[in-house]
């Protein structure tokens, strides 16, 4: 089966005093015209606010005419472009209010600059994250919204079969509401076409499809009935004292001696699964998570609080990578390629030329058709290289900017954090660290976390460090790099 071509519109917002920094209107189409033929995509309807604040959807006639064309279905797209999200809107609740809008009708956003699809995983965060700094940054005031991943949310991940490279087409349904003359609501269809998408899984097909299965099974009897916006925030990443496999998150419910309700304790625990001197992991404590995760916010919240953490920060964020060796790399393999065409069309050339009256043309051709088909192989073997690089080239810069969109929510972790869901708050935490390590018992000084682990450069003490790791004095004074350890 064809891959059906995605479509897609692009909205462009400049205001008066943006004409200078590079983001004219020209500016803006060009670029996602751009993107949107790199994709693949085809553009079926443009839209321009020009002269127009983002500081609310009120006052954006094409932003809504955008919004209306998405709801009424007229062209059937799949996605809207814009270059930045701050192009989108820049009042949190307006840009999460009209991207839900559009997702329930199976339309998702990408942000070309920011790097940000909200299809993927962690892309509703990170435009629930920037969306709500860019409003802090223009009016300087905290924003009592942020919704971000529900149970519902995850749920829907699960079911979707767009994460193993499929699209799904009639999964959901404008239907009128019974009783009523012009009322209509979106209905999810059990029945729907799949087919393969142009776009690149993140997991297999066969993965999904246990997954799935695994849903279908046991999705009604596992609903939660209590503690419905709990997550395990540090769960896999908190690591056993002994045998430094991920501890789990667990639940303890004791009903209450009245039979009125229920009253639910979590804590990390070690699953025991990893083998330590030939035997199973021993280790049995459990951990309160409130207090876990309590430690772990206080450190992140001594660091942002570093007068020279937020100058630094800013110094990372949009800085150059370096990129030069595999540059020269492809340069290297583009000049070869270039080499090997030549010489394969040349010899080409030479074999249309041969004439069929020589004795030993049956002997020349086949000869030549050897090297010709070894210069094949070659051209293969380059292409596949270049391929290559590009991939590296790609990844290095899309983990540029999943670096820079962390750093930009460490700047306002102190504002921010608190207001998450815990979805949200595990999220952001698993995209910013990767260990966290603990005593096997608790200090004298009432210390339990050993050292952390990040997944970016971190800025304290005058320097940039992966990690930190604490010895038996204060904590505040003996920050030092982590350095891989035997747990």
């Amino acid at each position: 089966m064809m891959k059906k071509q995605q479509k897609c519109y692009i909205y462009t917002r400049v205001f008066t005093s943006m004409q200078v920094d590079g983001y004219s209107l020209d500016a803006q189409k060009d670029k996602l015209r751009k993107y949107a033929e790199y994709q693949e995509m085809s553009i079926v309807g443009e839209y321009s606010d020009e002269g127009k604040s983002g500081k609310s959807v009120e006052g954006r006639p094409q932003f809504k005419q955008m919004l209306a064309d998405v709801e009424s279905g007229k062209d059937n797209v799949d996605y809207v472009l814009v270059f930045k999200l701050s192009r989108f809107g820049r009042n949190a609740a307006d840009v999460l209010s009209s991207l839900q809008k559009m997702q329930d009708y199976g339309v998702n956003l990408i942000c070309v600059e920011d790097g940000i699809d909200s299809s993927k995983d962690v892309g509703k965060l990170m435009i629930s994250v920037l969306s709500a700094v860019a409003e802090i940054e223009r009016e300087n005031i905290l924003v009592q919204t942020i919704e971000g991943f529900s149970t519902s949310f995850v749920k829907g991940v699960l079911d979707n079969p767009i994460y193993c490279g499929k699209l799904a087409f009639g999964r959901r349904k404008n239907e009128k509401i019974p009783g009523t003359r012009n009322e209509y609501h979106i209905v999810k269809q059990k029945d729907y076409l799949l087919s393969d998408g142009v776009h690149e899984a993140i997991i297999s097909e066969e993965m999904w499809n246990q997954a799935h299965r695994k849903r279908q099974e046991t999705g009604v009897l596992q609903v939660k009935t209590h503690s419905l916006e709990h997550e395990h925030i540090l769960s896999g990443i908190i690591k056993c004292p002994v045998c430094g496999s991920g501890m789990y998150g667990n639940v303890n419910r004791k009903k209450h001696p009245d039979g009125g309700y229920y009253k639910d304790y979590f804590y990390y625990a070690c699953k025991h699964r990893k083998l330590v001197d030939g035997h199973r992991c021993t280790y049995k404590r459990q951990w309160n998570e409130d207090r876990i995760n309590a430690a772990v916010e206080e450190i992140i919240r001594k660091f942002v609080k570093n007068p020279n953490f937020e100058q630094e920060i800013r110094k990372q964020i949009g800085s150059s990578i370096d990129t030069s060796e595999l540059d020269k790399e492809y340069d290297g393999l583009k000049d070869r390629l270039s080499q090997t065409t030549g010489a394969k069309n040349r010899l080409a050339d030479q074999m249309d030329h041969l004439s069929v009256s020589d004795k030993n043309y049956d002997k020349k051709y086949n000869d030549m058709q050897e090297r010709l088909d070894k210069l094949y192989d070659e051209i293969t073997d380059i292409e596949d290289a270049m391929e290559e690089v590009e991939t590296r080239l790609y990844n290095i810069r899309q983990d540029k900017i999943s670096e820079d969109n962390v750093y930009q929510f460490l700047l306002f972790f102190d504002k921010l954090y608190d207001k998450f869901t815990d979805l949200e708050k595990k999220t952001f935490l698993k995209s910013f660290l990767s260990d966290v390590f603990i005593y096997e018992e608790e200090q004298k000084d009432g210390r339990i976390l050993k050292g952390l682990r990040f997944k970016f450069p971190i800025y304290m003490n005058g320097r940039n460090v992966l990690g930190v790791d604490w010895d038996n004095e204060s904590t505040d004074e003996t920050v030092v790099g982590l350095h891989r350890k035997d747990m």
